[in-house]
């Protein structure tokens, strides 16, 4: 591989990887920090969770986290006040404040604003920081996680290409989303924005095999590479009980679609017929449960997610709208977990079917999931194939492949 030096620019640090937005992200990191690039990482957006000190686990040449002080691979919050406010914050947010103005009047910082939406474009301080390190580290190329802060051409004289991954197409999932009468909550976004970004990008990355055709469609001058997100097999053996099911979810507007159908329909029918079923629900989504249900237990946003699924026997995906790879039907199978789900939630997945059953409405998504409950046997051979499907599929071997043989990859820049 000819030796390349690669800036990736992504807005938040990648570290909580109870996003499957992340992990994506990591994999992609990961594999560069592999290779034999010179490879240099900006984080402008840190996340506010993040520990008052970190460490970058990677192999990077360079590395840049807005606000923050670096010592090695490792980052530390740059404002005392912050870092006492990140301290005492567990305990009490009210103290957490008071003591920050303490600081922050003592050390003369000023307060915090209030940070952007995950998908706002480059401020003017991110963009000259932008500005600034492509400057001094000299890239042939610019990877840009998300295309909302790809919108940066470098001097034509730099000769730099842009690489945007993309995750999902949002004017597609638009479209998904207005034909149930619905719009894409996302502030700020703007479809004729994305298309002009998408547009400047010499080489844009899909996380499915559709993504792939919609933005060869639209972007036909762009190179348009699949990489899948990447995990690794983590076998749980099946509950003793398999009465117990499982919901994760974002709150994103699919999965309160999702979530909506399956408290209303699908969940009262399922209990009906098998009283001694349970249903666990996780995520940021939970927030958006005002009654609890009989048979449900809310765990909201978890830790651990190995310990709920050791716990539960089946994976619900009811997704009805939406677009992109369902990263949580890839980590159910990661664990072993068959999936019930729709054909909205197989996009860009035809090669799971021996361990995912697809419902085409309620009356069917209730039959399949009893149906694979009272079979235990299947519900096994299924769980093995999930396993299975994870190795041939989503090994970081087999999903970065496109990236690996992609000649804007491999090659010099003109």
């Amino acid at each position: 591989m000819s030796l390349r030096r690669i800036l990736f620019v992504t807005h938040a640090s990648c570290l909580d990887r109870r996003s499957g937005g992340a992990v994506y992200s990591c994999n992609v990191i990961e594999f560069l920090a592999g290779q034999d690039v010179t490879l240099g990482l900006l984080v402008l957006r840190p996340n506010a969770s993040d520990p008052a000190l970190f460490r970058i686990p990677w192999k990077l040449e360079r590395l840049t986290v807005l606000g923050h002080l670096k010592l090695g691979n490792w980052i530390v919050r740059r404002s005392l006040a912050d870092l006492a406010h990140h301290l005492v914050n567990p305990f009490s947010s009210r103290w957490a404040a008071r003591l920050h103005d303490v600081v922050a009047r003592i050390t003369r910082v000023s307060k915090p604003g209030a940070r952007p939406f995950w998908n706002s474009p480059l401020s003017v301080d991110e963009r000259a920081l932008l500005q600034h390190e492509v400057m001094s580290f000299e890239p042939d190329y610019i990877f840009f996680n998300h295309y909302f802060i790809a919108d940066y051409r470098p001097s034509p004289s730099a000769r730099t290409l842009v690489g945007i991954l993309t995750h999902e197409i949002f004017f597609d999932r638009q479209q998904a989303l207005a034909t149930s009468n619905r719009v894409l909550e996302l502030p700020g976004y703007d479809e004729a924005t994305e298309r002009r970004i998408l547009s400047a990008a010499d080489h844009l990355l899909a996380i499915n095999t559709r993504d792939a055709t919609i933005l060869k469609d639209n972007f036909p001058a762009a190179c348009v590479d699949i990489v899948l997100p990447s995990l690794r097999p983590a076998p749980l053996p099946l509950p003793p009980s398999l009465d117990q099911l499982l919901f994760i979810g974002g709150d994103a507007e699919h999965n309160v679609d999702a979530l909506a159908w399956l408290l209303d329909h699908l969940w009262p029918a399922i209990l009906l017929q098998r009283p001694s079923t349970r249903l666990v629900l996780c995520g940021s989504i939970c927030r958006r449960v005002t009654e609890v249900p009989p048979g449900v237990i809310v765990r909201g946003v978890v830790a651990d997610l190995r310990d709920v699924y050791a716990e539960c026997s089946l994976s619900l995906v009811p997704i009805r709208i939406g677009s992109g790879l369902k990263t949580r039907i890839i980590e159910s199978f990661a664990f072993g977990r068959p999936v019930v789900t729709t054909p909205v939630g197989l996009q860009g997945l035809d090669f799971v079917g021996a361990a995912a059953l697809c419902a085409s409405d309620s009356d069917d998504f209730v039959r399949q999931t009893l149906a694979l409950l009272s079979a235990p046997d299947r519900l096994r051979t299924m769980s093995e194939a999930a396993l299975r499907i994870i190795e041939e599929h989503f090994s970081p071997e087999a999903t970065l492949r496109g990236l690996r043989s992609s000649p804007l990859f491999i090659c010099p820049s003109a």
